[in-house]
């Protein structure tokens, strides 16, 4: 469940100060909400349906944020961490290896998905086939 109002959530949490937030344990959590929430009003406010979902399977493997581009599956994992390390493209790796053509053809019709990981840091480049897009930038998806 994610709370479209970063804000309110902070609130209900009792965090009050940017401090309070960056020492958090749902730093993590109020991050993805706040990502996923702008994504959605993105495509709301170009007049498009959101289509979002999350994914996790019985061994709890996971991807935060499936979301239809055009024809394309975007893959997308969240974090809130500043510094890119190589454990955050854990899951889209993982991905990688379901990432099949029955998944494909469910979502988008046989297409290749892309693999993008949005996180608090400010490069954007490639690794190992996966997009860093720094959350700045997630309106452009």
């Amino acid at each position: 469940m994610y709370f479209t109002d970063p804000g309110l959530a902070c609130r209900l949490l009792g965090i009050q100060t940017k401090e309070q937030l960056f020492l958090s344990p749902m730093r993590g959590g109020l991050f993805e909400g706040f990502i996923i929430s702008e994504l959605i009003k993105n495509r709301l406010n170009r007049g498009e349906t959101p289509e979002i979902w999350f994914w996790r399977d019985n061994a709890g493997m996971e991807i935060d944020c499936l979301l239809m581009e055009g024809s394309q599956l975007l893959a997308l994992e969240i974090k809130s961490g500043k510094t890119f390390n190589d454990e955050m493209l854990d899951g889209l790796k993982e991905w990688q290896k379901i990432d099949t053509g029955t998944v494909k053809e469910t979502f988008t019709g046989g297409e290749t998905s892309n693999r993008i990981l949005v996180y608090a840091g400010s490069t954007k480049t490639v690794n190992r086939g996966i997009k860093l897009m720094p959350w700045k930038e997630v309106v452009s998806l």
